[in-house]
C-alpha cells in the first residue's frame, strides 16, 4: 500500500477520537465504556467535526460526508459510535481519513483544547 491510499483510508471514528482524545490529553481510554468516557469521546468527535469531513455509512457500504448543516443540528452518541440527526435517525460506520486525523490532532493541540 502505497503512502497516499494509506493516508486516505478510513478510520472508524470511535477508534479516532479515542486516538484523538490520547493524542490531545496524555490519558489512555483503555476500553473504559463509563459515561463520562463516553461523554468524552462525544465531544473529540464533535471537536473533529469542526475542522475535518465526517464520514457515514449511508445507506450501509456506500460512505457519505455528512453535511455542515447535519453537523449543526445532530449530535454524536455512544462514544461517537453514532450520528443522530436532528429528525431523530441513527447513522452508523462512522469514519474520517487518517489524513485528517493526523492534521486533526496537531489543530486540537496548537488550539490547547482540553477533553479532560
Amino acid at each position: 500500500m502505497d503512502r497516499a491510499s494509506r493516508d486516505r483510508q478510513r478510520v472508524p471514528l470511535e477508534v479516532a477520537a479515542a486516538v484523538v482524545f490520547f493524542r490531545v490529553t496524555g490519558l489512555q481510554v483503555e476500553g473504559r465504556r463509563d459515561p463520562a468516557m463516553l461523554k468524552s469521546l462525544d465531544a473529540v468527535a464533535r471537536a473533529l467535526a469542526n475542522i475535518m469531513p465526517i464520514y457515514a455509512e449511508e445507506p450501509p457500504d456506500r460512505p457519505k460526508e455528512l453535511s455542515a448543516f447535519e453537523l449543526l443540528e445532530g449530535k454524536f452518541e455512544r462514544g461517537a459510535r453514532i450520528f443522530r440527526t436532528r429528525d431523530g435517525r441513527e447513522l452508523e460506520g462512522l469514519a474520517v481519513e487518517r489524513r485528517d486525523m493526523l492534521a486533526g490532532i496537531a489543530v486540537l493541540r496548537a488550539a490547547g483544547i482540553r477533553f479532560d
